[in-house]
């Protein structure tokens, strides 16, 4: 398995799109869908990193990340975490983990220094993250009005 930062690109997001539709069945509510703002993540290429799984040059998995400073914590730099996808065929043996770890070495080496990722409930991998280093920090509640 390779892990690697990309750059976004239309090739990629090709390749997204097409993992988008597995992650739209299992994440997502039936009475959402996708509908990714591409030209908005193109626009702000200094403030998104993705990074990628890949096996034999497949893309299998992927994570989104945008860096931006805290309007409460202002000498931290916070890595949000927009979307993380490992397609369920590649989820055994500790390949996630190793995926969020990889993530967070390179985010790391750029300066973050706070690393926020969300979970829904449908597909909750918070124990992973705890065993990690993560710790519960909030629980976010929405309401669609």
């Amino acid at each position: 398995m390779l892990f690697s930062e990309e750059k976004l690109d239309e090739y990629l997001i090709d390749e997204i799109e097409e993992l988008l539709v597995s992650q739209q069945v299992e994440v997502c509510k039936k009475d959402r869908v996708y509908d990714v703002d591409w030209e908005r993540y193109l626009s702000i290429p200094d403030l998104t990193r993705i990074y990628t799984m890949r096996e034999n040059k497949k893309l299998v998995g992927y994570s989104s990340f945008l860096m931006h400073r805290h309007f409460h914590y202002k000498n931290d730099m916070y890595a949000s975490n927009d979307a993380i996808y490992i397609h369920h065929d590649y989820r055994k043996g500790g390949t996630g983990r190793e995926f969020i770890t990889f993530c967070g070495v390179r985010l790391a080496e750029e300066g973050v220094n706070v690393i926020t990722i969300s979970v829904k409930p449908k597909k909750d991998f918070s124990k992973m993250l705890l065993e990690i280093g993560y710790d519960l920090e909030e629980t976010v509640y929405l309401k669609r009005i």
